[in-house]
């Protein structure tokens, strides 16, 4: 009987485990394509529409390439076990940490200042050094 017990629940978190990492990899595929910056908050303050409507990225496999940086660009890796959904952008010069959602065809980061833990909420209040990101898929 206890051997059932544990061959089932054995099993239940390996498919448990596999979900869950094709989560990850369904939401890399979700995140495909060009985004262009709706509002970009730096430890609480809010930059100007005239710079944000200048900014835009695009998601190309794995990779995160802003448009007006090629040469800059970073590696995404998901964790999609994590709640909310964990990010790391890995780039030459900086590995930044953070959090995402995509709802729809808006995308939500808020990322960690260097040397911080992972944000749990996707805020950018004073004092936090956060950064936080919206964003809205491009139509071309």
């Amino acid at each position: 009987m206890y051997r059932q017990l544990f061959c089932g629940v054995a099993l239940m978190l390996l498919l448990t485990s596999c979900s869950r990492a094709g989560s990850a990899e369904e939401l890399l595929d979700r995140l495909q394509g060009d985004w262009k910056f709706e509002s970009l908050v730096i430890d609480g303050t809010t930059a100007p529409d005239d710079l944000v409507s200048k900014m835009s990225l695009s998601i190309k496999g794995d990779q995160m390439v802003p448009t007006d940086s090629p040469n800059d660009k970073a590696a995404i890796k998901l964790d999609a076990s994590a709640n909310p959904i964990g990010i790391d952008l890995k780039g030459a010069k900086q590995h930044d940490i953070g959090i995402v959602r995509l709802e729809g065809d808006k995308l939500t980061l808020c990322l960690a200042a260097k040397g911080k833990a992972r944000p749990s909420t996707f805020e950018a209040s004073k004092g936090s050094q956060a950064q936080l990101w919206v964003l809205k898929r491009s139509v071309k």
